[in-house]
């Protein structure tokens, strides 16, 4: 699937009714948290991904940064893509990426009455 335009494909949120995986971070989006799930058609194969609120905040700051330049990264390929980009660009480009991901964060909190799971303490 890398950087293959899907033939066709559906993005929405829903709220977790159990506990689910996030494709990107790998952490439990647990039961009743809102997540972006997608779901679509890459080169003749079927596939979907469910990820969390923080993941899809961190995607469109990549989106913003980056995808004006370059195609987005592939699910489940975006922290090696934003690893990729921090190597080769530097810390110039983790300090342009930052400022995105505060804005994006704060609309995320705004826009929702479910708690986000970026702002979850880390354990």
């Amino acid at each position: 699937m890398d950087e293959i335009s899907p033939e066709c494909m559906i993005k929405c949120q829903r709220k977790a009714r159990k506990d689910h995986v996030c494709c990107e971070c790998r952490r439990v989006i647990k039961d009743g948290i809102v997540y972006e799930f997608v779901s679509g058609i890459w080169d003749h194969e079927p596939s979907s991904f469910k990820t969390c609120t923080r993941c899809v905040v961190l995607r469109a700051a990549y989106a913003q940064v980056v995808e004006p330049y370059s195609a987005p990264p592939p699910f489940t390929c975006l922290f090696e893509s934003i690893r990729e980009r921090v190597q080769d660009e530097g810390h110039a480009w983790a300090v342009k990426f930052k400022s995105p991901i505060q804005n994006l964060a704060k609309t995320e909190e705004q826009a929702t009455d479910l708690p986000l799971i970026a702002s979850a303490p880390e354990s």
